[in-house]
């Protein structure tokens, strides 16, 4: 069977070259994962945005305070799962992804978002 994506876990963003998996159509960097339960991002990378193919974005359940800019580069997205960090704001570049059918972002420190968000 063809396997179509990859998964990337926070524990392997030290062990490999995250980046360079240009494929990636998943990244759950959500700690939830049992040999991660200790690993928590405060934030998240520019370099991101070089996952043109992703579709899927997990992030949940980290410390993070803001998203970078980048995350509107990731134009095939369809789901961006956020929940249960220290967001105020989901940034306003994110009206830019077409294809984003599912925002999940409950738990988050959310003053005000523009009427522009998702």
């Amino acid at each position: 069977m063809e396997r179509n994506y990859v998964i990337v876990t926070p524990c392997m963003l030290f062990k490999s070259t995250l980046f360079d998996a240009m494929i990636a159509q998943i990244l759950d960097l959500g700690p939830e994962r049992e040999a991660c339960i200790d690993f928590h991002l405060n934030r998240v990378p520019p370099q991101l945005g070089n996952l043109i193919n992703l579709r899927v974005l997990m992030l949940d359940t980290n410390q993070l305070s803001e998203l970078p800019p980048e995350i509107s580069r990731l134009q095939h997205l369809q789901r961006l799962s956020v929940s249960n960090n220290h967001l105020r704001c989901l940034p306003e570049t994110i009206s830019n992804l077409t294809h984003l059918e599912s925002v999940h972002a409950a738990n988050n420190r959310c003053v005000h978002c523009t009427s522009s968000n998702r």
